[in-house]
Parts: structure tokens; C-alpha cells; sequence
């Protein structure tokens, strides 16, 4: 809860006293800023879990399972949007030579 408050500030404050014209000359210092933070946070994320005593017990378990999840909704969705394409892609094709 408390991250969806922080970002919800931020959001706000962005909103209503920060300026266009200054976001658009500070895009690429708040684009290399948010880059910097990310990677620090994954950081300190490897950091946390790689401190863990059952590390890679937890990893092994965990692992197969997580495998699974991420594989399976992977494989759904290209079996459902590979022929939707083909099929919805010929159409659009079929439009453009008429």
C-alpha cells in the first residue's frame, strides 16, 4: 500500500506543479535517473534474496513452479494470436490489393 501511495504522490505532484516545458528538456536526465533506480533496485532485490539461508532450496522449489507459470500462458497466448493473425493479417492483405 505504501508504494502505490508513494506513486501516487509522485504522480500528482508531477500533475500539477511541474511544467510541459520542463519535462520535455529534462526527459533524458529523468529517463537516465529512472534507469539508475531500477538498477539499484534489482540490485538490492539480489542483494535481499541472496542473503536468504534456504536460498537455493527455496530457488529449486520455486523455480519449477515459477518455469511453469511464466511457460504455460506464454505458450496459450502465441497458440491463440498466432492463427488470429494469419487469419485477421490475410484479410488486411485481401483489403489493400482491392
Amino acid at each position: 500500500m505504501t508504494v502505490v501511495i508513494i506513486m501516487a504522490v509522485g504522480v500528482l505532484i508531477g500533475y500539477f506543479l511541474i511544467p510541459v516545458r520542463l519535462t520535455e528538456r529534462l526527459g533524458k536526465v529523468n529517463s537516465w535517473i529512472q534507469m539508475v533506480l531500477v538498477a539499484v533496485l534489482i540490485f538490492m532485490m539480489g542483494l535481499k534474496l541472496g542473503s536468504r539461508e534456504n536460498f537455493w532450496q527455496e530457488l529449486l522449489s520455486l523455480g519449477w513452479k515459477s518455469a511453469v507459470l511464466a511457460v504455460v500462458p506464454i505458450v496459450l497466448s502465441v497458440a491463440l494470436v498466432y492463427p488470429l493473425s494469419r487469419k485477421f493479417l490475410k484479410q488486411d492483405a485481401k483489403k489493400e490489393e482491392a
